[in-house]
Order: structure tokens, then C-alpha cells, then sequence
């Protein structure tokens, strides 16, 4: 078995809850030749990896390949065209920290909330930039852009996002370095993310299925609102999984139900928004 595994060809985004009301609905096709996050025009790109150098050396998966858009290929060559601008933002301002993110959980020494936050973003904008690509003629909200959805701060919809996490006590010897890949199968909604990255199980989701969540992972809801104490590591996820294949295998499993969950609900307030049997849904602003 190889250590990356799939990672869906069609990447998904967009809507939210009627608990607070609000919803995200799609752009018309824009035209093509511009960056694909910023989705500003005449400007110098440059190759954005998919997955971090250091996470694609960390997994091992440098030595093997991953399978994205059809093909098995080796991860350092999975690239996207970007412009140098967003490339820069998402270096300095996600990737930099979600490495030490990364370190901090994996060693137990847990996360802050301010943390788990980029984490989320992180999560959205490496899952949300694959989508892009496949559907480079789109926007990738009706409210933001990726760029803003990855670096601007989630607001309205805080306190109703949760991250789930377990960590893994063995990378299974029938891989030949450790996991990375994505296993949400989302069509709509936009965030709903999951995925296995060396010894961490990641879940984004809507804090309303959090029952659907196994016994495997640890759980953290985000504040509300950004709060002063917000530094301060309060977030400590256990060991839930014996094996790496274990945490794949039961991820996999669980996110087919969450990203049909996430969707329904989705497809249910684009509904409400058209016939506009709800003057009060208003877009999903984050």
C-alpha cells in the first residue's frame, strides 16, 4: 500500500446553517486566465505544492505517490499555478504556523483556540485550492474568493464550527511512509473537511453532528468570538487509533455520512435562498 491515498478529483465548497441564518450561494462562471484564489488577472504565478514540502518529506510520501485527478503522482510534483501574492500570504501566514500547529499536536503538547482556528483555515484553503483547479472558471463562493475565505478570520460562524482530532499511535508497516490525503466527498458545502496526515486524523464540521463524530477523536468547538485568553493551549487530542490503517479506514467511513449531512444541508438553504421563502438567510460570511 502506498502512503498517500485518494484524494477526490472534484473538491467542493459552500452554504451554511438556518441556525444563524445564513448561506453562501455560487457565482456565475468567471472568465479564465487569472490566479485562482485571488482571481485577479495579469499576474506573475508560481507553483504552489499541494501539500507543504515538509508534510510531504515528514509522511515519506516523497518516495512514493499520491493519487489526485485520475493519476498517480509523485506529491513534490502535484503543483498550482497561483499568483506570487497569494502564494507569499498563504506561506507566511497559514503554512508557517500550521507547521508548528502540526509539531505541537503530534507531540502532545495540544493547541489554543487562536490555533485551532488556523488550523481550520488551513484545512479549508489546502482542500479548497484542488477544487479550484478542477473548476478554475468558477468563483469559489459567492461571498469570498479562497484567498479571503483561507486568511481572513472566521467570524460570524465561530461558535459553530468544530474541530475533531485523534492522534495515532503507529504508522502500519503495509505503508510505505505514513498517510496524507483528504477523504471528504463533499458536493456543496464548503465546511466539511477531513482528512489522515502522518500520526493526525483531522474533522472539520458543523458543531449540529457532532454525534456523528466516533468515539476515536477528541473534540474542540471554537469560541464564539475571539477572545484575549485565546493563546493559552487548552485543546489536548489523545491517541485514538492503534494504526494509521485503522485511522484511514474509520475517517473514510465516517465522512461519507458527515459530507452527505453537510450537503443536504446545504442544498436545503440554496432552496430556501432561490425561492427566497426566507428573507432573513443572508450569505455566509466567515
Amino acid at each position: 500500500m502506498v502512503s498517500g491515498y485518494l484524494m477526490p478529483g472534484i473538491l467542493m465548497r459552500c452554504i451554511k446553517f438556518d441556525l444563524l441564518k445564513l448561506v453562501m450561494l455560487l457565482k456565475p462562471l468567471k472568465p479564465q486566465n487569472r490566479c485562482i484564489c485571488c482571481r485577479k488577472t495579469n499576474i506573475k504565478k508560481s507553483k504552489e505544492h499541494l501539500f507543504p514540502q515538509w508534510l510531504i518529506k515528514k509522511t515519506g510520501t516523497d518516495k512514493t505517490t499520491i493519487q489526485w485527478l485520475g493519476k498517480w503522482l509523485p506529491p513534490l510534483s502535484c503543483t498550482l499555478p497561483i499568483c506570487e501574492d497569494c502564494n507569499n500570504e498563504f506561506n507566511k501566514k497559514l503554512e508557517q504556523s500550521f507547521q508548528k500547529i502540526f509539531s505541537d499536536l503530534e507531540s502532545g503538547r495540544g493547541i489554543s483556540d487562536n490555533e485551532a482556528e488556523l488550523l481550520v483555515r488551513w484545512m479549508w484553503k489546502t482542500y479548497g485550492i484542488a477544487w479550484c483547479v478542477t473548476n478554475s472558471s468558477d468563483d469559489y463562493t459567492h461571498t469570498y474568493n479562497l484567498r479571503e475565505r483561507a486568511l481572513y478570520p472566521i467570524n460570524n460562524m465561530r461558535g459553530s464550527i468544530s474541530i475533531a482530532i485523534s492522534l495515532i499511535e503507529n504508522i502500519d508497516s503495509s505503508f510505505s511512509g505514513a498517510p496524507m490525503g483528504f477523504d471528504s466527498v463533499n458536493n456543496k458545502d464548503c465546511i466539511f473537511v477531513s482528512g489522515v496526515f502522518s500520526k493526525i486524523a483531522i474533522m472539520v464540521f458543523l458543531d449540529i453532528f457532532v454525534e456523528e463524530i466516533p468515539s476515536n477523536f477528541c473534540i474542540y468547538r471554537l469560541f464564539s468570538k475571539r477572545e484575549n485568553f485565546g493563546y493559552i493551549k487548552t485543546f489536548y487530542p489523545k491517541v485514538g487509533f492503534k494504526t494509521c490503517t485503522d485511522a484511514v479506514g474509520i475517517t473514510r467511513l465516517c465522512s461519507i455520512r458527515l459530507s452527505e449531512l453537510h450537503d443536504n444541508l446545504a442544498f436545503e438553504l440554496i432552496g430556501l435562498a432561490q425561492n427566497k421563502i426566507s428573507k432573513k438567510i443572508i450569505d455566509y460570511r466567515i
